[in-house]
């Protein structure tokens, strides 16, 4: 997990399999990237490359739902990069809402996550 303070922006790589203590620690690695930004909270944008995580149990889908989901730390737009079918429907289940999307190209994602969201809007 890395952050770009200047962007305001979060970049993460998850890969392989978590247990529900890896997600505990994932948390606290957030929290504290989150605080290096120089943007208020929630104003933050996140890239999220998961095309190395494997697919996860239940109870761990669970967890970074409840992680992701929390309104203190949720970003203003959130990209996420996943390979194939099945990781999407697992990471859309976990992350879904707005300001949201789901890409498979880490440029793609970023693209989006830097450009105008009133021009989106607009067009």
């Amino acid at each position: 997990m890395t952050c770009d303070p200047d962007r305001g922006l979060l970049r993460i790589t998850l890969s392989g399999f978590f247990t529900v203590d890896d997600v505990a620690a994932y948390e606290a690695a957030r929290v504290l990237h989150v605080s290096r930004l120089r943007c208020p909270i929630g104003q933050h944008l996140t890239l999220a490359d998961v095309t190395g995580l494997d697919i996860q149990t239940q109870d761990v889908v669970a967890a970074f739902t409840r992680v992701v989901g929390d309104p203190r730390y949720r970003p203003r737009r959130l990209a996420v990069v996943v390979p194939h079918t099945l990781t999407r429907i697992q990471a859309m289940r976990a992350v879904d809402g707005p300001g949201v999307r789901v890409f498979r190209s880490v440029a793609e994602a970023e693209d989006w996550l830097l450009s105008d969201p009133e021009a989106e809007t607009a067009a």
